[in-house]
């Protein structure tokens, strides 16, 4: 086994090495031909498959040396004519290859005296840039202004006022950009603009107060009518009013705020408002009046069903063996073999199931106009289904025969190992199912969560 092993990772390392030297043969071909940098390309790729490749090391040296020697020449030819863009560029793309080369465990010879030359190429072109963005900002060309000092801020982060200029790039239109939306009155989206701003800059110039003053003219009033149920299923309704209520209060959205349902119940029963009719437009602008409503939230569960399933209990045929010793007649010699005795075992099933429909509508208070409709359909099910057998089933199997006493050429057992597979999990399964009242409580939590989800995501503005 060891044997093995040392042929298999000799193999692997050969195949290694003839592909190293497969890329240095790529790369001598290159070189000739005066492609320099595609030859040490495939000289780093040849010593990545083989560090210790040192033909490879070799021609890397000298062909990058040339690739490195034309950045450095063309940086300084940039740089003495004053094309100080260039010259940095070239000096960073001459940096960059010098370190990808040192990686490969090749040293490559990079002149201190280019580098006082690069900082002060570098200082015009930072200069010309801060300037370049600061006329920008003043012209209100944010986001142009935004991309050059981001520039600055790669080659150096702490140059003049970077920072604070990237900062009013990015908070200025933005803080416009609100301040429209307010005139709008598109308060939530101005909100939320004044929320990215203040996450950024908490002091950003009166932020603060503006978003609070977007969240409060923002804010969707609902009065929440008390549910209707047309099943036989009592109490349903509550359940879903209550759930709902729970849930939207519990999401601390800044625009959706309930009407206090004591409030509510006390105005529906002084107007008689009708639950069984539709809310005219004459009845929302009253009830809304009243309440301090921009909308009615009303629903009706239109079907309900609740079964309990009763267990249903199936005799099955089955083959049980049983270990006996009998006698070898050519050999004498005791033997144990399986002797297979026709039985029954028993199959189970049962099923609970729940299913509520829930149709509800969004009304607004100034108009009668329904906003917001919906009719969500629920179905929960849980089913067990097991078998049973009254002694030791691991020499048990299914199967089929006529008559339990006396054996015949119609019986069959399924022996097949996926057929054992089969009603062995079915004599493990679990004999649990869930209950009505916690199916219930399942469907009551999804149509709420789907509910307060729909009416978080309306939004009356548009």
């Amino acid at each position: 086994m060891m044997q093995r092993f040392t042929i298999f990772i000799f193999l692997i390392l050969l195949v290694g090495c003839s592909g190293s030297k497969k890329y240095y043969r790529m790369g001598s071909q290159l070189s000739e031909a005066g492609l320099h940098r595609e030859a040490s390309e495939r000289y780093m790729e040849a010593l990545r498959r083989n560090r210790n490749n040192v033909q490879a090391q070799i021609a890397l040296r000298q062909d990058g040396q040339r690739v490195l020697d034309h950045h450095l020449q063309e940086f300084y030819l940039a740089h003495t004519s004053a094309d100080h863009t260039k010259a940095v560029r070239e000096f960073e793309l001459a940096s960059r290859y010098n370190e990808m080369v040192r990686r490969f465990g090749v040293s490559l010879s990079f002149p201190e005296n280019y580098r006082p030359m690069f900082m002060e190429s570098e200082e015009i072109y930072l200069r010309g840039l801060y300037i370049e963005a600061q006329d920008l900002i003043d012209d209100g060309r944010f986001a142009e202004a935004e991309n050059i000092l981001k520039e600055i801020s790669r080659l150096r982060e702490d140059y003049g006022t970077v920072q604070e200029l990237r900062d009013l790039a990015y908070l200025e239109p933005r803080y416009q950009e609100a301040l429209t939306a307010m005139q709008e009155e598109s308060f939530r989206k101005a909100y939320f603009l004044f929320a990215d701003i203040m996450a950024r800059d908490p002091n950003y110039k009166d932020s603060r107060r503006m978003r609070e003053l977007a969240r409060e003219r923002g804010i969707f009033t609902v009065g929440v009518l008390p549910f209707e149920n047309r099943t036989n299923v009592s109490n349903i309704e509550q359940l879903i009013l209550a759930r709902l209520i729970a849930d939207i209060n519990g999401m601390n959205d800044p625009f959706l705020r309930l009407i206090d349902r004591t409030n509510t119940d006390r105005i529906i029963a002084e107007q008689r408002l009708s639950l069984e009719g539709v809310i005219d437009q004459r009845t929302a602008v009253m009830a809304g009046e009243m309440m301090g409503a921009k909308a009615l939230l009303k629903a009706t569960v239109i079907e309900a069903r609740e079964s309990e399933g009763r267990l249903q209990r199936e005799n099955r045929k089955g083959f049980l063996g049983t270990p006996v010793n009998v006698t070898d007649p050519q050999t004498g010699a005791v033997v144990s073999q399986m002797q297979y005795n026709r039985v029954f075992y028993q199959h189970f099933t049962r099923e609970n199931e729940v299913v509520v429909h829930v149709q509800y509508q969004l009304v607004s208070t100034a108009t009668g106009e329904i906003l917001l409709s919906d009719v969500i359909e629920m179905r929960r099910t849980d089913r067990a289904e097991y078998s049973r057998f009254e002694g030791d089933h691991r020499h048990l199997f299914a199967g089929v025969w006529e008559n339990q006493k006396r054996p015949s050429p119609n019986d069959r057992m399924y022996n097949s190992p996926r057929a054992k597979r089969e009603l062995n999990a079915m004599l493990q399964a679990s004999d649990k199912v869930e209950s009505v009242p916690n199916l219930r409580s399942q469907i009551v939590r999804d149509l709420s969560a789907r509910m307060s989800q729909q009416l978080q995501s309306f939004n009356p503005e548009r």
